[in-house]
């Protein structure tokens, strides 16, 4: 899981920090995992896995067989930030 992560902070993020360390976070009733990621700086993230095809039966964004452009809890991230939250 740690090639996994540092592999989305170079190829995706583009940040030349490193990881320090990851946690796993407890999830609810689904698929998904929840992983919290901190740099070396002290920034984190936190990174959501979903797996892909059969694996993931209840996931509606798996079972449309359309493409994948963006995931819904992206539209709710932009939604809230836009809503100047705390």
């Amino acid at each position: 899981m740690e090639s996994l992560f540092k592999q989305l902070l170079q190829n995706k993020l583009k940040t030349p920090l490193k990881l320090k360390k990851y946690q796993k976070l407890f999830g609810q009733a689904s698929y998904r995992e929840y992983y919290r990621l901190t740099l070396e700086n002290g920034q984190t993230y936190i990174v959501m896995k979903l797996p892909g095809g059969l694996e993931s039966p209840s996931e509606e964004v798996t079972n449309e067989g359309l493409e994948i452009k963006e995931l819904p809890f992206l539209n709710v991230a932009r939604y809230l930030d836009s809503q100047n939250l705390p």
